[in-house]
Formats: C-alpha cells, structure tokens, sequence
C-alpha cells in the first residue's frame, strides 16, 4: 500500500460501520470479516473478534477469521487463546506459513519456545525464502538454549 494518509478513510470506515457489533442484521459472512479487519487495522481488537466471532458463528471454518481473531488475541495479551485460534486455523489450512509462523509468535510470547521453534521450522518449510522467519527462529532458538542453561 502507498505512503497515503489513511486518517480519512479510517474516518469513513468508523462512520459507516459502527464499532460495536450487536446483532446479526446480514448473514454476510466476507462483510463482517472486512469489518473486523478495519477494526483491526486501526487497533480496535475487541471490536475486531466481535466481528470475527460473528463470522466464525456464521461460518466455522472461515480461517482467516481463526487466524485474524488469533491476532488480535495476542495483541490484547491472550497469548493461550491466540495459540487456540492459530491451532484451529490451521487444522483448517495446514499449508498456511502465516499461520505457522503466528502459532510461533504466541508459543513464544508463552515461553514454550520449543513448540515456537517448531511452528517457525514448519512456516519456514512454507515459505523458504522468508528472512525474518529465520531470524525469529534463531533469536528463539537463543532463548530456548538459555532456558535450558538455567534449568
């Protein structure tokens, strides 16, 4: 995306989507999934796995909602329900690196840096050339090692 100012569009966005989601006016599954992105674009996770709970109501196996929710999730410091939403994301779509690489993410903001590690090997096998997968995984493969050491 371009170098633009978002702050109208983002404006518009609050204006016409309302942040608090209270009934489910439209079956519409794609429609909440974009709100909830918006929402999670501007840093209004809450409201962003509201929508994505409608979503998932609507369509369990959505997994983009799984994984989107697993952010938004993390990012409010609910690093065990994140690892649940990226765990369902990808029984849903295995293939996914993003997912790997965000179960990785949670496992290591949890201190479970060997399951972390292994998240990171699998998003790495996905996506092979991806730099900051591999320096991720060393820098918990650094803090695994030093746990072991303190142990």
């Amino acid at each position: 995306m371009g170098g633009g100012d978002l702050g109208p569009v983002l404006q518009w966005i609050r204006r016409v989507w309302p942040a608090r989601p209270t009934v489910l006016d439209d079956k519409n599954e794609e429609a909440w999934f974009n709100k909830g992105a918006a929402l999670q674009a501007m840093g209004d996770h809450a409201h962003a796995m509201r929508c994505y709970d409608i979503v998932l109501n609507l369509k369990p196996r959505h997994f983009r909602a799984w994984n989107n929710k697993g952010a938004c999730m993390l990012a409010l410091g609910r690093s065990k329900d994140a690892v649940f939403c990226y765990t369902k994301a990808i029984k849903i779509k295995g293939d996914d690196p993003q997912a790997h690489y965000n179960l990785g993410k949670a496992y290591e903001t949890l201190h479970i840096y060997a399951d972390a590690v292994s998240s990171y090997d699998r998003a790495s096998e996905l996506m092979p050339g991806d730099q900051a997968v591999k320096d991720d995984r060393e820098l918990c493969m650094r803090k695994l090692e030093k746990a072991i050491d303190l142990a």
